[in-house]
């Protein structure tokens, strides 16, 4: 599996928590969540007080254009990008991981498209021999009709 360099990984999140910590200080979502999110010691920070904040993000994904502008000259021009790109592409639901290979992970989503912002949530689920036909055979016929997207953006 590919992995961020130690670099890129501490500009996501220094992305991340800075959009995050914007988010929780205007809207109060959390009161339990530090004011400023560590993006320097990421692992740190407690799931369980991010995630109402990273659902009600994506619920409002305006927030992003706010912050930018509000960040003003804080944010480079690279983080503004990316900032955008994130308004712009994100989509939000349930999927299945049906692959997990050395170039990428192969997800299906319920309704069509994917997208992970670092916060999986599991369910308790068993799938039986059909199902499990019916997902390889629906990954199959996918990818010899569509091939495999490997990026939302491009």
């Amino acid at each position: 599996m590919k992995k961020l360099t130690e670099t890129k990984t501490a500009e996501f999140y220094k992305i991340w928590y800075g959009l995050l910590s914007y988010v929780n200080k205007n809207k109060r979502i959390c009161s339990e969540a530090k004011t400023d999110l560590d993006e320097l010691n990421y692992q740190t920070n407690d799931v369980s007080l991010i995630h109402p904040i990273r659902n009600y993000l994506w619920e409002h994904p305006k927030l992003i254009a706010s912050y930018i502008k509000a960040a003003g000259d804080e944010l480079s021009e690279r983080e503004c990008s990316v900032l955008t790109d994130w308004q712009k592409h994100h989509i939000k639901g349930r999927f299945v991981i049906l692959r997990n290979i050395a170039k990428y992970t192969v997800f299906m989503r319920f309704d069509g498209i994917i997208t992970y912002d670092t916060i999986i949530a599991s369910y308790a689920l068993s799938y039986g021999t059909g199902m499990v036909s019916s997902f390889e055979q629906f990954y199959s016929e996918e990818r010899q009709k569509r091939g495999i997207t490997e990026s939302l953006t491009k």
